[in-house]
């Protein structure tokens, strides 16, 4: 926002004109980016179980980056692409990845996009501030600030790179990368000095041990204090079967579309799971 309150373009009888220069573009673009990354890494500190998740994810979202510097590296200025689409189905550790970036201000979905029999895509607007330093857009060593003005004002829908999941992260390497981490000490809130201690370093606690935990991940959702009717509602309406599901549903978009499951139910369920891990 504050880059497009302090770049503008003045189209009145077919001038173009804007009120800030190219340093202080650059500058405001450092910034944007530096705090939206700063909120994204936060997250390593307040979701400790999804502190691989959040790893994982800085290499995703440059490999996003990526896709885009390449696909716009030939293309004229005013057909760059300042958007991705990401093919359906997309896995829901990536998802849930995904709306860790929305939550940070990395990305904004924008729609979706059915290229007939070459899948649907899902639409994310990346972060001008990356675009810009990153050189994603007008990635020639010789730019100028007309240049950024015309790619970003120039953007349609159809100027986007086509990914698929599996090209980001191999399906056989998604377990390993996007993992949920043991939790902090249940009686103190303490981190753990490391997944193999038995005991907390602060309190004393006995502390749930790796292999434990990940029995406790797969346990089916019956084990929740949930009625047998939401159980198979839930399982007969979405994809989720287990307490990970639970935990890897991103925005709870599948629990939502469960019949009689709103906003509250879907909230008290993710904490259902959670308390059942600590």
């Amino acid at each position: 926002l504050n880059m497009i309150r302090l770049v503008y373009v003045d189209v009145a009888n077919g001038a173009t004109s804007v009120n800030v220069d190219k340093r202080k573009l650059l500058e405001i673009a450092k910034q944007g980016r530096e705090s939206s990354h700063n909120v994204y890494d936060s997250l390593f500190y307040k979701l400790p179980v999804y502190r691989d998740f959040v790893s994982a994810g800085r290499d995703l979202y440059q490999a996003l980056i990526q896709s885009l510097k390449d696909y716009n590296r030939p293309r004229e200025d005013d057909n760059q692409g300042v958007e991705v689409g990401l093919k359906r189905p997309i896995p829901a550790e990536m998802a849930k990845v995904l709306g860790f970036f929305q939550y940070a201000g990395l990305l904004m979905p924008t729609g979706e996009n059915s290229r007939g029999d070459k899948g649907v895509f899902e639409l994310y607007l990346l972060h001008f501030g990356d675009l810009i330093t990153e050189n994603a857009v007008i990635g020639r060593r010789t730019k100028s600030l007309q240049a950024f003005v015309t790619a970003f004002a120039s953007q349609t829908h159809q100027a986007w790179p086509r990914i698929s999941p599996d090209s980001l992260v191999k399906p056989e390497r998604m377990a390993r990368l996007f993992k949920l981490s043991l939790p902090q000490c249940q009686n103190c809130g303490a981190a753990r000095a490391s997944e193999q201690a038995r005991f907390c370093p602060s309190c004393g606690s006995q502390l749930k041990i790796a292999s434990l935990y990940n029995d406790l991940v797969k346990q089916d959702i019956s084990v929740l204090p949930l009625s047998k009717t939401i159980v198979a509602r839930i399982k007969h309406n979405s994809t989720i079967r287990t307490i990970k599901d639970v935990l890897l549903d991103s925005d709870r978009t599948q629990l939502r579309g469960v019949r009689y499951v709103g906003p509250i139910r879907a909230s008290k369920i993710v904490q259902y799971a959670e308390e059942y891990l600590a």
